[in-house]
Order: C-alpha cells, then structure tokens, then sequence
C-alpha cells in the first residue's frame, strides 16, 4: 500500500536504509545526520534512527562529537514546535505539555490500531486489519516467514547491524504505536535481511502469495488494476464515490462554495471546499471552537450570499 503512494513513510524509510548503509560503509557523519533528518520526517522514525545513532557514536571514536552534533539535528521542529505551541510533538501527549491550542484532558492517539503486540507478527500478516486500514495480507508474507531464520542466520556484522536495528525498531514500534505503516521504516532492513537467507524456494512461495493478495493492501484498490475504459466508472462509484459528486458539482454549480463532512477529498473539485476533518486547518480551527460542525454550514451560506 505504501511504496506506491505519497505517504511520507516512503522518506522517511530510505532515508533510514541510507543511514544504515553509510553506517556500514564507515561514513559515520553521514549515517548520523541521514538518520537525524528522518526523525525530521517523523518522530517514529527514532525508534530505527537511536540504533543507529548508538552504533554510529560507538565506532566513530575521536571523532564522536561529530556524530553528535549532527545528531542534534534532529531536534530542530521539535524546537521549533515549542516555541510555537508549548508541545514539542503537537498535538500528541497534550495531557503532558498541556499545550493551550489542543485539549489538556486527553492525549490524542489512534485507538483503531491500539492492540497488544504479543501476537502481533501472526495478526500483521493474516489480520493486517487491526493494524492499517486494509485487509488480511497486507502486510506480506515474507517477513513471518523468513526473517527469524535470517536473524539466526546472521554471521557478519553488517548482517548484525541491520537485523538488530530493524527488530529493535519494530519491537519498540510495537509496543509504542502498533501501526504497521510505522513498521514500514524496518521493511528496506529487512529486505536486505531476507538477501542472506538461503532457502529461495520459500522466498518465491511468499513471492507468489503476495502478487496474489496485493489488492488487500488498501482499501482504495480492492480489485487488482483496470483492464477496460469501461471499468474506470463503476471503480469510481464503488471506490471514491465523493470524486463523483465533484464531478457533479462542478458541471451543474461551477465555482460555489461546499461543505463535506466525513471526507477531505476535494482535489478535485473546482471550488472552494470547506471540511470537517483535521487535513482542513482553516475549517477545523473553527469547528474545534465551536464544538460543532454550524460553522461550516453558515460559512457556506454566508459565501452563497
């Protein structure tokens, strides 16, 4: 699901990958301010980058306060944020910071995803569900199956290093924030893990399982592709249906403004587009204020006039 869409766990993933290979090579400044600038990207990404970092410290010798400052590079939208809003990570752990523009009484977290990680290798894969908006298999097969076999299997430090940081990443991933988007940073290291494991014929029997069940990757594609011309208007209607009433909206009332409630959809529509959700900062402000979701609906009509 995620190597081929904009989410930024695709930055964030290589620029781990990048670490640990500059790591290995010996370019510890690099491996060091590669991993700082992926918790840049996201603040998970240090469950991978802190292996990392560690190791790079360690084997830089002398040079070591290289490593650290550039480490500290890290830190700059943390800063930055609050400076801004009294919350280093806004808006999570608000209860902590208690930073005045969120809520003080509740920490806001994902509690789709908010399951136990002891039996969490076998549900990832056969129950990928509870972990990500898809369905059972998205997670792939390869990594149930081989990578233990491939971390007993290690010999060479490099293959140490690379398993090491991609269990320890998962693990704390896991027991944090179980969202297997968030495992996404492990799976380049586990990839190369997979490279040292001898047994062929299971990577191709996982191979052919996954071709099989890609479509259960997302829930934007349930079909695997599109064949025909005449198979693109029913997919819409099935799949994204707002982009349809869009469509609509901009042929029979071009340039009115609109509310949508329960979707942040609006690239394509030809106007302006009020939402009820986060993605939407000018109309969420409001709608946190107000406790409601008036706001959007009198903007609406006040723009009619």
């Amino acid at each position: 699901m995620l190597f081929r869409s904009l989410f930024v766990e695709n930055v964030w993933a290589a620029l781990l990958l990048g670490s640990a290979v500059a790591l290995l090579d010996g370019q510890y400044g690099v491996s060091a301010a590669t991993a700082a600038v992926a918790v840049t990207v996201k603040l998970i990404a240090a469950a991978f980058a802190g292996p990392l970092l560690v190791l790079a410290f360690v084997w830089s010798g002398p040079r070591r306060w290289r490593v650290v400052a550039l480490a500290l590079l890290a830190l700059v939208p943390y800063v930055f944020s609050y400076a801004k809003s009294g919350n280093p990570i806004f808006p999570f752990a608000n209860a902590v910071f208690r930073s005045p523009d969120y809520y003080t009484d509740v920490n806001f977290t994902d509690a789709r995803f908010a399951r136990p990680a002891v039996a969490a290798p076998y549900d990832i894969t056969f129950q990928s569900g509870k972990y990500i908006e898809g369905e059972g298999g998205s997670a792939g097969f390869q990594y149930l199956w081989l990578m233990l076999p491939a971390a007993v299997l290690a010999r060479k430090r490099e293959q140490w290093v690379i398993a090491g940081v991609a269990l320890v990443g998962a693990a704390a991933v896991l027991v944090g924030a179980p969202n297997l988007r968030y495992l996404y940073g492990a799976m380049p290291l586990a990839s190369l893990m997979l490279a040292w494991c001898p047994w062929a014929e299971a990577g191709s029997v996982a191979l052919l399982l996954n071709l099989w069940l890609l479509p259960a990757a997302g829930y934007y594609d349930r079909e695997f592709a599109l064949f025909r011309k005449a198979d693109l208007r029913p997919y819409l209607a099935a799949e994204a249906p707002v982009r349809v009433l869009e469509e609509r909206l901009n042929r029979e009332a071009p340039g009115e403004p609109v509310a949508l409630f329960s979707t942040h959809a609006t690239l394509d529509l030809g106007a302006r587009g009020y939402t009820d959700t986060w993605h939407n900062e000018r109309s969420e402000e409001h709608t946190s204020e107000l406790q409601s979701l008036a706001y959007l609906v009198c903007r609406l009509l006040l723009e009619k006039k």
